[in-house]
């Protein structure tokens, strides 16, 4: 069963008191949207419009695209390796109807605009350099995490995706350089990672693959279930067959997403930086291993 995010917000409390824990949260970036139209009375695109796109000269950067500006997308179905329309995903069709809520996504921008925005922000051109320093201050809670920026040695920046595309964008707070990675595929950690690596003058070449290869299910695989993980709030998901996927994976309050086997006991969560490790019991999200068990 799915929820809206406004009526889970309006019925949710707090899990933790301020500054107690870090968890990253796509529904608290809904969340902070409806706060700056509540306290500017502007829409949220108008606000962007007003005080971040026009005060910076970013022409191209909406959250409401002229027709003639969108992009024909492409996703890849992963059952049958190779690229399909996105129009005919039956997943994304299904998450579109869900997908009508901003402040977690939905900007549209170039890259060079993106670079622009993040070099303008570090600067201090439109907000304090107070501010900005406030913000990539981390936390005890999360030392990797600021206020909206992810904080990697001198690099600050975000990533993030949809079915279809994927971004990164970061700049080197010691030599200002800019790095915007955008792709038309889903976010695949390790062949993104390692881009970005190449770029940020890490690696020398890019040996991961390109897409995710796709391990054949036997009769014999059976994970379905409902499963708890080891962590604070006994969060649960479960695991169900269900085509043309092999597996579907579900959270509570989530759509289903489909599971695909990678390796021998080893699950990736389409669109996702998470797998599930079957064998060891592991559920890894962004390098974070939970122990799960079996919920009768």
């Amino acid at each position: 069963m799915t929820t809206d995010v406004e009526e889970f917000v309006e019925l949710s409390l707090p899990l933790h008191t301020p500054n107690a824990h870090w968890s990253y949260s796509n529904t608290n970036y809904v969340l902070l949207a409806k706060i700056i139209e509540k306290v500017s009375g502007l829409s949220y695109e108008a606000y962007l419009q007003q005080y971040i796109a026009e005060p910076l000269n970013l022409t191209r950067t909406t959250t409401q695209p002229a027709k003639q500006w969108k992009a024909q997308a492409q996703t890849y179905d992963y059952e049958n390796q190779q690229y399909q329309k996105a129009l005919e995903d039956p997943y994304l069709h299904e998450a579109e109807k869900f997908n009508d809520n901003y402040g977690d996504g939905g900007i549209y921008a170039t890259v060079a605009e993106v670079g622009k925005f993040l070099l303008a922000f570090w600067q201090g051109q439109y907000i304090s350099k107070e501010t900005v320093r406030l913000m990539l201050s981390p936390r005890k809670s999360a030392e990797h995490y600021g206020h909206g920026f992810m904080i990697q040695d001198q690099w600050i920046g975000h990533t993030g995706g949809w079915m279809g595309c994927s971004a990164q964008a970061f700049i080197n707070r010691a030599t200002e350089e800019v790095i915007v990675l955008a792709t038309n595929q889903e976010i695949f950690p390790l062949y993104e990672y390692e881009i970005m690596n190449c770029l940020m003058g890490v690696q020398d070449a890019v040996e991961a693959p390109k897409l995710v290869v796709i391990l054949p299910d036997s009769n014999k695989d059976d994970i379905t279930g409902q499963y708890e993980l080891a962590d604070e709030l006994g969060t649960r998901f479960t695991i169900e067959k269900s085509a043309p996927a092999p597996f579907m994976i579900s959270f509570e309050h989530q759509l289903s997403v489909p599971l695909f086997r990678i390796e021998e006991s080893y699950y990736w969560i389409r669109n996702t930086m998470s797998y599930v490790d079957i064998a060891n019991q592991l559920f890894i999200d962004e390098g974070i291993e939970v122990p799960y068990q079996p919920v009768d």
